[in-house]
């Protein structure tokens, strides 16, 4: 089976099915790009269940599962047939059990019906197994995979884009944010296997030597300790140009591990190493980050957010120079700014009942997700 002919879309706003944009725009060009499939298997992150399933029924019958949107939206019609043999081949050779209570969600029609806007191939939806580790996960793939050939093609989609009818697109005094007091916390559960654990506070400052740190922390220091070693399936961290610090782990098994980590990170710096090789790889990384392709619509918004930050270009320029001369002596210097951080850090967690209510103490207050 050819690479190319699995794509994972991050579908973004339901909003792209109506609208004509960047990126409803290259979904149409995708089908240019590979032949024309006679079957799509179809993975959306919206069908999540306990255990591995596979849609039978012969009609994908569409599901809105979307509110508060345009009613041009609910009046797109994408019910594709189903290839039913592929399907029940599905289950006869792999751990999968067959279910109709599910259609095509939006995290699919939305794409195809710009892909492919005449409904005319097969869809097969099978959902994401929410008990499979990644590990689980990858395994599975590789099984499904000797199913496939060139004549397949695999979609799969998902984003973090829910709730977008709150944004107020024409505010323009910005948001009065009030944050609560040092340490304030919240721990949000639900029925969940895994966790996604983040913590921030504020440095003071910001500068290309934060840029480089931030590039340590994610590619070793949390790369390491909390996905390698402790199994999340992510980690990472950021400072924003107010000093914003912000770590964070998603799909984390643990969390008072994870928060223990967050919280040595002056000992790492402390303790912290590199020849000029392997500072030159974080130094270019860093500047990586400052310097990207944009397309003209992305170049119109980073434009737009410098100049309603005030952001002169000489604090570019700064900012670059301060990357480029950076040692392990000014990244030592940064130490101070993350010690004894468990009583001035904000903390949030959204994850297992069990895992949040056996560590309620650590949260000023716990609420659960219905």
């Amino acid at each position: 089976m050819n690479n190319k002919n699995v794509l994972f879309i991050g579908h973004g706003s339901p909003m792209n099915a109506i609208e004509i944009n960047e990126f409803s725009e290259s979904w149409k060009f995708l089908s240019q790009k590979i032949k024309k499939p006679k079957i799509i298997l179809a993975i959306s992150a919206h069908w999540y269940t306990d255990g591995q399933f596979v849609r039978t029924a012969e009609i994908n019958e569409q599901i809105y599962d979307m509110y508060g949107f345009p009613r041009e939206l609910y009046d797109i019609k994408y019910e594709p047939k189903n290839d039913v043999d592929f399907a029940k081949r599905i289950i006869s050779e792999l751990d999968v059990k067959e279910d109709n209570s599910w259609g095509i969600d939006h995290g699919i029609w939305s794409l195809l019906c710009k892909t492919y806007p005449h409904s005319d191939i097969p869809v097969v939806m099978l959902s994401v197994d929410k008990n499979k580790s990644p590990r689980e996960q990858y395994e599975f793939g590789k099984e499904l995979k000797k199913l496939l050939n060139d004549d397949i093609v695999v979609v799969a989609s998902g984003n973090i884009v829910h709730n977008l009818q709150l944004i107020d697109y024409n505010k323009q005094d910005g948001f009065n944010i009030l944050l609560k007091e040092d340490n304030y916390s919240e721990g949000f559960y639900f029925d969940s296997l895994v966790q996604y654990v983040g913590v921030g506070y504020n440095v003071g400052h910001y500068s290309g030597t934060h840029l480089v740190l931030r590039h340590i922390l994610s590619l070793d220091y949390l790369w390491n300790n909390v996905r390698v070693r402790n199994g999340a399936y992510g980690s990472g961290a950021i400072f924003s140009t107010f000093g914003d610090f912000t770590l964070w782990s998603y799909r984390d098994p643990n969390l008072t591990e994870t928060l223990d980590i967050y919280y040595n990170i002056a000992e790492y710096i402390a303790n912290f190493d590199a020849d000029n090789n392997e500072l030159n790889k974080y130094i270019i990384g860093a500047l990586n980050t400052l310097d990207v392709l944009m397309s003209p619509s992305a170049q119109a918004s980073y434009s737009l957010a410098q100049y309603l930050t005030e952001s002169p270009y000489e604090k570019y320029d700064e900012i670059v120079s301060e990357i480029k001369n950076t040692t392990v002596t000014d990244l030592k210097k940064l130490c101070s700014e993350f010690e004894d951080r468990r009583a001035s850090s904000f903390k949030c967690v959204l994850g297992a009942k069990e895992k949040v209510l056996k560590n309620k103490e650590l949260f000023t207050q716990t609420i659960e997700l219905k």
